[in-house]
């Protein structure tokens, strides 16, 4: 028993710091912050995309914008990680099935925080490793879902989604052919027969089959602790490209907070500033109607 539990520990520290000694605790209070935040803004961005105004969803991130103000306050900070759970279960309950998948991302992430002891060192690298496996997984499987839907082989879906989407056309038109650009564009809504969604281009296809290698292979460069430092700054150049075409403004932002929380140098404290300012910045776009730029 101690033997398998041995390697269980050892496996599951493979995604946190390396030295024993070593605390996340600033890591792990900076990413606490982060999902308040987000949990602020989104469900305010929410509030702003309906054409009229609903009562409960107001109410939704009137609350989380109060837990946000209590978090910021050390001794409270535990509560409102509590009570933001708590509600996103209850949000989650309302509105199913319509959800973002980061939703379960962001709510995992917090469940860990607000499960762990602040005082606990153990409870502490428990937590960082969990999350470190966490994003390494959901990262491993987004490269692995391409390979098992044989979609982006021959790049058929990144061709289509430059057939539907002008954010796509416009992110890929200098690695496709203007008359492949034009074909895809006329395409139209997809119905039998509509297509080919192919590109006859081999830079495109190239980047296409790029995609999910990458994606796998940083994956387990962020598990070991030699390759992680690169890794991380890999992840984050890699989710900038991608959300120049795909523009999931929170996805990105999640994602990208929780890589930086395996960075040992506390990077994502530094980052705070920046990050909360591009929150209130999508907020206030969104606010003033120009949300277009930011989603």
């Amino acid at each position: 028993m101690d033997s398998h539990r041995s390697l269980v520990v050892r496996v599951l520290e493979l995604a946190t710091d390396s030295q024993p000694e070593s605390n996340p605790a600033v890591r792990l209070h900076t990413l606490g912050t982060i999902l308040l935040l987000h949990s602020s803004v989104e469900t305010w961005f929410w509030v702003f995309e309906l054409e009229a105004v609903v009562v409960g969803i107001v109410l939704l991130a009137a609350a989380y914008t109060v837990l946000l103000a209590v978090g910021l306050v050390s001794r409270f900070r535990r509560i409102a990680l509590v009570l933001t759970v708590g509600i996103i279960v209850l949000q989650l309950i309302w509105t199913f099935p319509y959800i973002a998948n980061h939703t379960f991302l962001r709510l995992f992430a917090l469940v860990l925080l607000a499960l762990a002891d602040p005082g606990s060192l153990r409870e502490r690298r428990l937590v960082h490793a969990a999350l470190g496996w966490m994003t390494a997984i959901v990262l491993f499987y987004t490269g692995f879902q391409k390979v098992a839907y044989g979609t982006y082989f021959q790049g058929q879906y990144l061709a289509y989604m430059v057939s539907m989407t002008d954010r796509f056309a416009q992110a890929f038109e200098w690695l496709v052919p203007s008359g492949e650009l034009s074909r895809l564009k006329a395409i139209g809504s997809p119905v039998p027969g509509a297509g080919p969604y192919t590109v006859d281009g081999t830079a495109f296809l190239v980047l296409a089959n790029l995609v999910y290698v990458v994606e796998m292979g940083l994956a387990a460069g962020l598990l070991w602790w030699r390759t992680r430092g690169p890794a991380i700054w890999m992840t984050l150049a890699l989710i900038v490209l991608i959300q120049l075409a795909a523009r999931e403004l929170f996805f990105g932002l999640l994602f990208c907070n929780l890589v930086l929380v395996l960075h040992p140098r506390d990077v994502g404290r530094r980052l705070l500033p920046i990050m909360a300012g591009i929150y209130v910045l999508a907020l206030l776009l969104k606010v003033l109607g120009w949300g277009g730029l930011v989603t």
